[in-house]
């Protein structure tokens, strides 16, 4: 509580005498909640894929007892008064960004196959990077880009594991954003009962490790960006139509993930605003903003050759919500409207340019002190 008297400015030039002004303002400010530190299983397994795999395996794999057995497991591995402990199955490209990116998750372990339904299909070569994907085959590795800097362990139960952190690395902006982030993973083709039971005891070990990490409670980063409304359009569906999940991104980093149809509340029909990063140059002879700088992807993580009558990502509208903005991001379409790309979307933004004015300063993490114990949309 503040003070607003004479006393107050003795109290404060006594304080600074004696070197304990800092301390008196930290007490001023506004104290961070509590909450329990979380893990979260997720487990994304397409079972009927593996049917056509594995004839053996699916006969153990086919009920879901295998869920919830590693469910229990889990539950089992963790103290209860020490973690707060979250599972989803069946999880999505939603349910691992709400994870990775919340300020109170400090581990979060995924399971699924080496690959989903539509890439066990493709010809050898058409493959172009390591995937992880969940159980309707849609690539989620670049979903572990947006993670907070609180989060400390990933454990990936997943067949060659080591092959997706790889390929994460190879980003020097993830690199130099997440230098304490530890991922438990294999380096070949794993059993899952046996693979989780490994991976398990590893994560355990990895969150007791004293660490020095950015975020949180402590440090909540600031940046400067150009503001932006989204919403999206539900196509007309067909019984056969999937409407994935998707994640809004510039050329180097991803803005906003959205649900699929079978997660309203999250899809993007009420607008929502993202920011399009401003500070991504910080030389004192900055270039001016172009319009590919501005150019936005919506991207599922879908193959390419998925069937373009089966998966439809909706349409977006982009409007600039910087002050006296006229202009609008379209779809790259055919004359007809018909955007080009079936898993991906292209919009280019039309209009006059922003300059550096524009910006206004946002949070890219939600900081410990403004949330309580994760819900994630549970």
């Amino acid at each position: 509580m503040k003070l607003f008297s004479p006393i107050a400015a003795l109290i404060t030039i006594a304080l600074s005498g004696l070197g304990l002004l800092d301390q008196a303002r930290a007490l001023e400010a506004p104290a961070p909640r509590a909450f329990q530190q979380t893990i979260v299983l997720l487990t994304s397994l397409d079972f009927q894929n593996l049917k056509n795999v594995n004839s053996n395996a699916y006969e153990y794999y086919k009920d879901d007892h295998v869920e919830q057995d590693l469910e229990a497991d889990f539950r089992a591995s963790f103290p209860p008064h020490a973690y707060r402990l979250i599972a989803r199955h069946k999880a999505t490209r939603l349910d691992l960004a709400q994870a990775v990116s919340h300020p109170g998750v400090v581990a979060v372990i995924w399971v699924s196959h080496a690959s989903g339904r539509i890439a066990q299909t493709q010809s050898v070569g058409l493959q172009a990077a390591a995937q992880l994907v969940d159980y309707q085959g849609f690539d989620v590795t670049d979903v572990l880009k947006t993670a907070h800097p609180n989060l400390r362990v990933v454990g990936l139960v997943a067949c060659n594991g080591d092959q997706i952190v790889s390929r994460l690395y190879q980003d020097e902006r993830f690199k130099s954003a997440h230098p304490s982030l530890e991922f438990i993973n294999s380096n070949s083709k794993i059993e899952v009962n046996l693979g989780f039971s490994h991976n398990l005891i590893k994560v355990a070990k990895a969150i007791q490790k004293p660490v020095s990490r950015k975020g949180g409670a402590g440090l909540c980063p600031i940046r400067k960006g150009f503001p932006v409304m989204v919403s999206r359009t539900q196509p007309k569906l067909t019984k056969e139509t999937v409407v994935p999940g998707a994640t809004l991104r510039t050329r180097n980093e991803s803005i906003l993930t959205l649900g699929s149809n079978e997660e309203p509340k999250y899809f993007g029909a009420t607008p929502v605003i993202a920011y399009i990063p401003a500070d991504t140059c910080t030389d004192a002879n900055c270039p001016a903003i172009r319009k590919e700088d501005l150019k936005l992807v919506l991207g599922s993580g879908g193959n390419p050759i998925m069937n373009p009558t089966r998966i439809s990502l909706g349409t977006l509208k982009i409007v600039p919500a910087w002050p006296d903005a006229t202009g609008e991001w379209k779809v790259f379409a055919t004359k007809t409207g018909v955007p080009f790309g079936v898993t991906d979307n292209v919009y280019r933004y039309e209009g006059a340019l922003p300059t550096a004015d524009n910006a206004v300063e946002f949070r890219p993490f939600a900081c410990a002190e403004q949330l309580p114990a994760p819900d994630m949309g549970y």
